[in-house]
């Protein structure tokens, strides 16, 4: 059955097209993921199904009855109310039928021969009932305790972090009863505890659910199909984000293969025009000048094949850190963090090497934020010591970037801080895709993207050797964090980094760094091994028994080495590349099929055959490959303890 329908619809803002023919049907129970560039029009497509904008042409179909629920990405202010007024929202249809039950029996009581308003009564009645209106309290509760709102109920919805807003409004969402979900970044300012209930409530949700997000690890575990939104245009994949990285890469190939054909073409009919010209120029003979023009209305008339990477913003960043530093880089002894009446830190230890790459990783409000403050001396530690090398030159980038004067221009921005002319100001700026007019755009303007893309070309040219970055990967598109990650990769400084973007983890971590507890424990390893520690903890704690003094049998003060080697791990590192090892095997075989095809088209070419046969060789070998880690990672996960 079909949820929703897009039929060749387009969409223009101040004469810029967003949306071009955009078609493609949303069956029922789907879980599809929803991405592309920042700006692409990614909201624009949710406002459409909602029917808060209109189609220029085209047609949005929604089936009858069909009843949306919307989490925003950036939530509306909301002065004065509470956690608990906002979740009460999400039984306003109900709320409204009660009302309505309300009306008809006192009508009833009036006129109790009526018998259309006991027809009514029974069919709102049995609506109120199918919407849980006599169990409103129990969904509430169960809500609460499972996004862990509990605490935060009267507290004004104004006051909350990032992740406390985005926690409240998903649980009204739920509230609601939705058949479709459609969620605008819901992995932003998440903690690792949140996003893993949110992906395993996701994985078991009946209805269909449609979610913008450029976290990969996320759409990962979660889409089962993925819309991607390029120029203007839909196209639909089948399978997760990897199958997808797979098959966009072979189309990406075969785009450029056809690119490469046209332009021999082009370049072909554009040498015959300057031909023809020339020869009418000569012998003075309008014939040659009909025929130029006959092949300039074929060239005109040629459908354009667009290179891949046409209209993306390609440049790369770079981290210049050649000038030594201290061996030692960050010392934290004996460090208290806090507030009045709150501690978030009591004798923390942690020192930092040259050269490490360690991601700090706690819950919310923990004080993973505070601690970078006293790092760079933002914030005076309650006790003990953090010292920083004398050597080291610290490169900032906080979780909300805000600029000293926002008035300023991108032009004159980069000119001030960076100590740059205009024409170096101008050509920095293009490099980074920042062109033309975009350059006088003032800094108010600037997406949260935008605004961390500009703080990391501050970052590049100050040469530093020690970089602390707060979530900075939040509001990045995926070619950003891509582009960052490379930067990263290539960084030969030291890095201290606050995420909880997976991918980033996996690919950039040499270490952790766990706050938890009003403690700092570091785990050697990446994201799977924190996952393995964080179980231990929490296994302990539950197997703790009070003893009769009020006390504990077992102080929860950590985990021995020794525990931990003979828990089980949860594989979800295993898991998650079993599923891009079957990707690249089908892509594989696709590839040896058309290649022994070939080889049968090309039986009498010896240069052609001995090619074919030289990548057929080396598929084979790869596929064996493939084949071999599948049955390893296969064996693994089936060998693994049940949960």
């Amino acid at each position: 059955m079909i949820d929703i329908s897009f039929f060749q619809v387009k969409k223009t803002y101040y004469q810029k097209p967003i949306l071009e023919s955009v078609s493609f049907d949303v069956l029922s129970g789907s879980k599809i993921g929803l991405i592309g560039r920042n700006g692409a029009g990614k909201t624009t497509l949710f406002k459409l199904m909602m029917n808060d904008e209109l189609p220029d042409a085209g047609q949005v179909t929604l089936r009858k009855g069909l009843r949306l629920g919307f989490l925003e990405q950036l939530p509306d202010h909301r002065p004065g109310q509470t956690v608990k007024n906002l979740l009460d929202e999400g039984f306003s249809e109900l709320h409204a039928l009660r009302a309505t039950l309300s009306e008809l029996e006192l009508r009833m009581s009036e006129d109790p021969q009526n018998t259309s308003l006991l027809k009514s009564y029974g069919e709102k009645l049995t609506l109120f009932e199918a919407l849980g209106g006599y169990t409103t309290e129990v969904k509430l509760n169960e809500i609460c305790q499972a996004l862990k709102l509990v605490p935060l109920l009267d507290q004004p919805f104004e006051s909350l972090s990032g992740g406390e807003k985005t926690r409240t409004l998903f649980g009204r969402l739920l509230l609601k009863a939705p058949d479709v979900l459609l969620l605008d970044e819901p992995t932003n300012h998440l903690d690792s505890d949140m996003l893993e209930w949110l992906e395993r409530y996701l994985n078991l949700y009946d209805g269909t659910v449609i979610m913008i997000s450029h976290d990969r690890y996320f759409l990962d575990l979660v889409a089962q199909s993925i819309l991607e939104l390029d120029q203007g245009y839909v196209r639909h994949y089948e399978g997760n984000y990897s199958w997808y990285a797979i098959e966009k890469e072979k189309q990406n190939e075969l785009q450029l293969q056809q690119y490469l054909l046209q332009q021999k073409k082009v370049k072909a009919i554009e040498a015959a025009i300057k031909r023809f010209e020339l020869w009418g120029t000569m012998g003075d003979n309008e014939k040659f000048f009909k025929k130029a023009n006959q092949f300039k209305a074929r060239l005109d008339k040629m459908d354009k094949v667009l290179p891949p990477d046409h209209g993306q913003l390609n440049y790369k960043l770079s981290l210049d850190s050649t000038s030594k530093s201290s061996k030692q880089l960050i010392t934290l002894e004996n460090l208290k963090l806090g507030y009045p009446g709150m501690t978030l830190l009591e004798h923390g230890h942690l020192s930092l090497f040259r050269g490490e790459r360690l991601c700090l990783i706690g819950k919310n409000g923990a004080g993973k934020t505070t601690l970078f403050k006293a790092i760079l001396g933002q914030c005076e530690p309650l006790d003990g010591l953090v010292r920083v090398g004398a050597s080291a030159t610290i490169g900032y980038i906080p979780q909300d970037i805000e600029f000293e004067n926002a008035d300023l221009s991108l032009h004159d921005w980069c000119i001030q801080t960076l100590s740059l002319s205009g024409g170096e100001a101008r050509n920095l700026l293009a490099h980074y895709g920042f062109r033309d007019q975009e350059v006088f755009r003032r800094l108010s303007t600037l997406s949260g993207g935008e605004r961390s893309r500009l703080k990391l070309i501050q970052i590049s040219k100050s040469q530093s050797t020690l970089l602390l970055l707060d979530e900075p990967t939040n509001h990045m598109d995926i070619p950003s964090r891509e582009q960052l990650e490379a930067m990263l990769s290539d960084f030969k400084g030291t890095l201290l980094m606050i995420s909880h973007d997976r991918y980033l983890i996996e690919m950039i971590a040499t270490g952790m760094v766990w706050l938890h507890d009003q403690t700092l424990e570091r785990i050697d390893g990446g994201y799977e091994d924190y996952l393995t520690a964080r179980s231990q903890v929490e296994q302990l704690a539950a197997n703790t028994v009070p003893d009769k003094s009020g006390g504990a049998s077992e102080k929860n003060t950590g985990v021995s080495n020794q525990y931990r080697k003979e828990r089980p791990k949860t594989y979800q590192k295993e898991k998650l590349r079993l599923q891009q090892v079957e990707a690249e095997i089908v892509s594989t075989e696709d590839r040896l099929t058309l290649i022994e095809e070939a080889l049968k088209a090309h039986a009498s070419d010896f240069e052609k055959l001995t090619a074919l046969s030289s990548e057929l060789a080396a598929l084979k070998e790869h596929h064996h490959a493939l084949l071999e880690e599948w049955t390893e990672l296969a064996d693994i996960i089936e060998a693994a303890p049940k949960a």
